[in-house]
């Protein structure tokens, strides 16, 4: 971790993990995660207690985030198979590679993937899916998500209609 509390994988560190401890101590990793080299994962112990306060960002392939909180935004670029399962984001989602997949995650913000073979499935979002191209794209069980008291926690009665991810390759 540096002086501003971030954690920075760089292209060198293949297969690292950054895992966060299950302790409710508030923000655990202060400012972004961000990780260039491959099979990197960032494991937490739920999204109740394992908390990144910035964004994350990854640049290679075979990325996983899995319950976690992310304040900030998620953007994977031009990685290929990354996950996030079982996460809250409370900014933006992007993924611009192939094959990724978004799993029982609750996104305050906006869903944007840009390649084909991604599935979206079991999700709360908030500001909406655009899956571009959307060839061979799995979108099922997604719903609309209103925080309706601004607490960015997904309580009783603030989920809606079922989310399409519209195109003509996906499949609902």
């Amino acid at each position: 971790m540096n002086s501003e509390g971030s954690v920075e994988l760089g292209k060198t560190q293949n297969n690292g993990v950054v895992a966060i401890d299950s302790k409710d101590d508030g923000i655990d990793i202060k400012g972004n995660v961000t990780a260039a080299g491959n099979n990197v994962v960032v494991y937490g112990e739920g999204a109740a207690v394992s908390i990144i306060g910035g964004n994350v960002e990854a640049t290679g392939n075979n990325f996983s985030l899995r319950g976690v909180t992310v304040k900030g935004n998620v953007h994977v670029v031009v990685g290929n198979d990354a996950t996030l399962v079982r996460c809250v984001i409370e900014g933006n989602v992007l993924f611009e590679g192939n094959s990724n997949v978004i799993a029982d995650c609750s996104i305050l913000g906006k869903v944007e993937m840009r390649g084909v073979n991604n599935v979206l499935v079991a999700n709360e979002i908030g500001g909406g899916v655009s899956v571009g191209e959307d060839k061979n794209t799995v979108c099922d069980g997604n719903v609309a998500w209103n925080d309706a008291n601004a607490n960015k926690l997904l309580d009783p009665g603030e989920t809606g209609v079922p989310i399409q991810c519209g195109g003509s390759g996906g499949k609902k």
